[in-house]
């Protein structure tokens, strides 16, 4: 039959209800002898609906909060590594400060303006030089020692010859305070390769005739008289070089005044 329970009509040979009964053997179903959503009050299965809400929204609110930790995780490394470049940079400045500072000290101080007549400093002065004096002139190099070679020989024959054809000659005086004697003017030059083909006295003069070759180069002839009445050496030189006379007469002064002071 049917009967009436918790305030509605029940038909207990119902199959659909009596299938819920004993889903919910040993419930409270049992003692109602009703199925639990007879008497089970509707809010609350609401509460249940509402902690599943409760639950999504807190996982939702735990994953935007792990997103937002990962956030400002990021912009903590951005922050960081701005940083570590700014010091960087900074770093860099300040060692190019430093360099500048080093050349500038390691170089030399500039000369002090300090009083002078002609309105520059005395450190100027020192590095231009003094204006108003000339600079002091440049000797010229002194020139090589003459070669001259100390094996070449020449007979008497060949020297009259030479002699009387060469028209190109050089004379030379220079006075002298000895009375020297002829001989050791011949050994004098004969060290030095001027070599002696006669000489000999006629009164009060020593008369001397010379020969020498410059190394690889031409001969000299010379004539040298000795007056020792007038203290006077003079001289005659002949050369198959015309422009190596002026050298090599310089040179035979040289030998002559060592010889005859």
């Amino acid at each position: 039959g049917s009967e009436a329970r918790g305030g509605a009509l029940v038909d207990e040979n119902s199959a659909e209800w009596q299938d819920k009964l004993f889903e919910e053997f040993n419930s409270l179903a049992v003692i109602y002898g009703l199925p639990s959503d007879r008497f089970i009050k509707p809010n609350l299965s609401a509460s249940a609906a509402s902690r599943e809400q409760l639950a999504t929204l807190h996982g939702e609110a735990e994953a935007d909060v792990a997103a937002a930790a990962r956030a400002a995780a990021s912009a903590e490394a951005a922050r960081q590594a701005y940083a570590t470049n700014q010091e960087e940079e900074e770093g860099e400045e300040e060692s190019e400060e430093e360099s500048d500072e080093e050349e500038e000290e390691g170089a030399p101080p500039l000369p002090a303006a300090t009083g002078s007549g002609n309105g520059l400093g005395n450190g100027l002065l020192d590095l231009l030089g003094d204006l108003t004096m000339p600079s002091a002139p440049v000797a010229p190099a002194a020139p090589s020692p003459l070669a001259l070679a100390a094996g070449f020989n020449l007979d008497s024959a060949t020297f009259q010859a030479q002699w009387g054809a060469i028209g190109e000659s050089c004379a030379f005086a220079l006075p002298f305070a000895s009375s020297p004697a002829a001989q050791p003017v011949v050994t004098a030059l004969g060290a030095h390769a001027v070599k002696c083909m006669a000489f000999g006295t006629v009164g009060a003069a020593h008369k001397f005739y010379f020969y020498a070759q410059q190394e690889g180069g031409p001969v000299f002839l010379v004539e040298l008289v000795l007056d020792l009445g007038t203290h006077a050496a003079k001289g005659t030189v002949k050369s198959t070089s015309a422009a190596a006379l002026p050298r090599f007469v310089e040179h035979l002064k040289a030998l002559v005044r060592a010889a005859v002071p």
